[in-house]
């Protein structure tokens, strides 16, 4: 979330750059922050941003 707020929107390749992670955990991730609201997701595929609600 700070990375968000720092940013205003990230990626998937953002969020496992930042925490030395797998594809597959930074979209579990983020997928678990866009279910509780926190962020919202725009696009599709590779063009795919997270804003902060």
């Amino acid at each position: 979330m700070d990375l968000a707020r720092q940013k205003g929107e990230i990626t998937n390749d953002d969020v496992q750059y930042n925490l030395k992670i797998s594809d597959s955990t930074a979209e579990r991730y983020l997928e678990e922050l866009t279910d509780s609201g926190k962020l919202e997701r725009q696009g599709e595929k590779k063009s795919t941003i997270y804003r902060i609600k």
